[in-house]
């Protein structure tokens, strides 16, 4: 079904990193965009640099683990605009590098709260608005983590995982009622979230398992899930690390190999 090209969007964790990026990408597109974030600070400084006629960037403080804040925000937009045609999911939290032995519960139990159960009550409560309209892209922002695993971070890579099995549950409870569920797991993404544990690494580096992307790489690729024409796109898990996950330990080995018989 063709609909009006504006759209209106709610992006989580909007104000900063992955989610920034996003909102610029969207805003930039023609769509209203709700820019959700604890930091309502930094939500209110990017709104504020671009407003301009017919095209809202509006800046809300969310709490994710919170679900009446998010039924109350989700209610507050639709009533606005009469529908939400799009939820990205990237508010996110991490804990310092712990073997799981040494993980206290509460610092497993706040990252679960903020990506899979923040994403369940996001997710709820904007298909229940877009189910009215029949259409709606939810884009939930997971990671490399979430299907392999990140040594020092069981409970990031937990609930990573969680986002994903969430996520493939409503693509197939939702697509009936025209709206698509995809997730997005990037590898090495630079953002002043992950900068402490990619400090270090070449971004020109040849060797895939080390390759460094930019917020805007993932905001590209969240705006095509939006479009229309993306329809065929549901409960997918795409990838996004430049093939570091084909990186095997034994291609170290080989990669000096080949280097030093080039040599010869």
């Amino acid at each position: 079904m063709k609909r009006k090209t504006r759209k209106v969007a709610i992006v989580t964790g909007g104000a900063s990193g992955i989610g920034r990026a996003v909102c610029l990408k969207l805003f930039g597109e023609g769509h209203h965009v709700v820019v959700c974030d604890k930091n309502l600070k930094m939500a209110k400084t990017l709104a504020g640099e671009r407003s301009r006629a017919r095209v809202e960037m509006l800046p809300r403080y969310l709490d994710v683990t919170r679900p009446r804040q998010v039924e109350a925000l989700f209610g507050e937009i639709f009533n606005r605009y009469g529908r939400i045609d799009i939820l990205v999911n990237s508010a996110g939290i991490t804990t310092p590098g712990t073997p799981l032995t040494g993980l206290s519960y509460s610092n497993f139990k706040k990252v679960i709260d903020v990506h899979v159960m923040g994403t369940f009550y996001c997710i709820k409560h904007a298909a229940t608005h877009m189910i009215k309209g029949h259409f709606g892209r939810i884009i939930n922002i997971s990671s490399r983590a979430g299907i392999f695993g990140l040594y020092g971070k069981s409970n990031y890579s937990a609930a990573k995982a969680g986002m994903i099995g969430l996520s493939l549950a409503a693509a197939k409870e939702l697509f009936d009622r025209g709206v698509t569920v995809n997730v997005i797991a990037p590898g090495g993404i630079r953002t002043p979230f992950s900068s402490p544990i990619l400090q270090g690494i070449d971004a020109k580096e040849r060797k895939l398992d080390l390759i460094v992307g930019e917020p805007e790489d993932v905001a590209n690729l969240v705006y095509f899930l939006t479009r229309e024409e993306s329809y065929l796109m549901n409960g997918a898990v795409i990838l996004l690390d430049a093939g570091g996950h084909l990186w095997h330990g034994m291609d170290d080995t080989l990669l000096d190999m080949c280097r030093k018989s080039v040599k010869r």
